[in-house]
């Protein structure tokens, strides 16, 4: 009968160890997250208007899940978020097309699937951003590539793709009245993603 107490009590504490082990501290994520969709915002400080000389403040934020083609520790990402900051040089719409250098800087939270290791967080910063139309030729686009450059998954080249929820329409009348405080992506079926 002692002896059954022993096993069990090795087998319980073997049980706890390894429970403490995958609820341990968060690690820096080593592979691919892989492809993920994304949906988020963009605002805007001061607006975008026609002729704008002033230079501005952005602040961006985004969800993402749905994730695939990830390896290692990106594997078992079930989603994220992000928020950050950037500069620009003016505030003109025309900035909203071609290449521009981009200074967002975003700080990524890791959720991963149940009895993961834990991920520190990232912080992933561009470097260049593109403008464009979207497929339907009725919506802007915008293409950003960088890089992380802290925390998991640390070094990882970093694409992404959104479209605008508002048309073209509704940001060229934005542009010459108020101006364009705000532009969302993601939210209304547009193409958005995120490869890291």
């Amino acid at each position: 009968m002692k002896r059954n107490i022993f096993v069990v009590g090795l087998v319980c504490g073997a049980v706890a160890m390894a429970g403490t082990a995958l609820a341990g501290p968060p690690a820096d994520g080593t592979g691919t997250v892989g492809t993920c969709s994304i949906n988020g915002s963009i605002k805007l400080k001061p607006a975008l208007v026609t002729g704008g000389t002033s230079a501005g403040s952005v602040k961006a934020k985004a969800k993402g899940d749905g994730c695939t083609g990830g390896t290692m520790d990106g594997a078992n990402v079930v989603s994220f978020k992000a928020k950050g900051t950037g500069t620009t040089t003016s505030n003109d719409c025309a900035n909203l097309l071609g290449p521009q250098p981009s200074t967002i800087s975003l700080s990524v939270k890791w959720k991963v699937s149940k009895g993961s290791p834990k991920l520190n967080a990232s912080t992933i910063t561009f470097s260049t951003q593109t403008g464009g139309l979207s497929g339907d030729l009725m919506h802007g686009s915008f293409a950003l590539s960088g890089s992380v450059t802290a925390g998991s998954f640390n070094g990882n080249p970093v694409s992404v793709y959104v479209e605008t929820d508002q048309t073209l329409t509704e940001i060229g009348t934005a542009c010459g009245a108020k101006g364009v405080k705000k532009i969302t992506f993601g939210l209304t079926g547009g193409s958005a993603a995120a490869t890291l």
